[in-house]
């Protein structure tokens, strides 16, 4: 449904409490006057939901195979020179984030804003030490409707070589991704490509070995 629909609140639910998906119906939204008459609910078979997350994921480029999302909490295995990109989604498009804290190492920088799909809040982090726990806190985020979240927080755990994500680099991992050493990179295997290079091979492989034994706080 796009911002500024006539749709939006302009009906009468008529006794129905779901849409087409499953979603409770009528949701009125603020900001938006209802049609005379109306209770709130959008025209048409689906009903405009609340603002919400719907998720939060660590995105990154492996080469030519394309980008692939650790979605969060599991760890972000992946290597970034201390670079990394968090993204949140949300159900709406975003009209504005109020602000965004970052606690877990005073050291960490970042930039962020409203993405190209203006359903995604991006935020991009430099001088992400290895082995660090992170949480990032959106404030004040508003929908283009008039929805509004006051805190959004997300807990992103970084560690280099961690391919099965159980918080400790060990001869599991270096097992996994040296079986998986050849493969190009897809959406079954991308984590054991800490390189993110396209293809598991021997560098990865050397590189989940020689941090073995490291683990998260």
């Amino acid at each position: 449904m796009l911002t500024g629909s006539l749709a939006l609140d302009a009906g009468h639910s008529l006794g129905l409490t779901i849409d087409q998906r499953g979603i409770s119906r009528p949701v009125d939204l603020p900001g938006i006057p209802n049609a005379n008459g109306g209770d709130g609910n959008d025209i048409g078979a689906f009903e405009l939901a609340p603002l919400s997350l719907s998720n939060v994921v660590s995105r990154k480029v492996h080469s030519g195979a394309g980008e692939f999302d650790v979605v969060i909490p599991a760890v972000e295995s992946r290597s970034g020179g201390g670079t990394h990109t968090i993204i949140f989604n949300f159900s709406n498009p975003l009209a504005s984030v109020g602000g965004i804290s970052i606690t877990g190492d005073p050291g960490v920088t970042s930039s962020s804003g409203i993405g190209f799909n203006p359903r995604q809040y991006v935020v991009n982090l430099s001088s992400v030490p290895e082995a660090r726990q992170l949480t990032i806190t959106l404030s004040n985020v508003s929908d283009q409707w008039g929805g509004n979240i006051g805190s959004v927080p997300a807990t992103v755990r970084f560690l280099l070589g961690d391919t099965n994500g159980d918080g400790f680099v060990n001869s599991g991992d270096t097992l996994q991704t040296r079986n998986r050493s050849g493969q190009s990179t897809d959406a079954a295997n991308f984590r054991s490509d800490v390189n993110v290079d396209g293809f598991v091979n021997s560098g990865d492989a050397i590189a989940v070995r020689s941090r073995s034994g490291t683990a998260l706080p």
